[in-house]
């Protein structure tokens, strides 16, 4: 086995941990009804490729409603999917 390859494949797998660690321990502050609103936007921000643009439109608008816990603005979010 070539070093190189060696040294990726660890990187990859170490990166991997992390990105576990940090969603485990993130999450044991969170409210239950709050953990899938976060693993979304963790999601979205380290694989935002997996996203197309108007999805990421609606999440950042959704992610805003939740944090401000307004209703007004989940009937923008609302108003953009049905007239955008």
């Amino acid at each position: 086995m070539q070093e190189g390859s060696s040294t990726e494949h660890r990187i990859k797998s170490l990166s991997t941990v992390l990105q576990n660690s940090v969603f485990t321990y993130a999450c044991r502050s969170l409210f239950k009804a709050d953990r899938l609103m976060f693993a979304l936007h963790m999601v979205h921000g380290m694989f935002p490729e997996m996203f197309k643009e108007d999805v990421s439109i609606v999440i950042g608008l959704i992610l805003f409603a939740v944090v401000l816990n307004s209703f007004i603005f989940l009937l923008i979010v609302d108003y953009v999917l049905h007239h955008h």
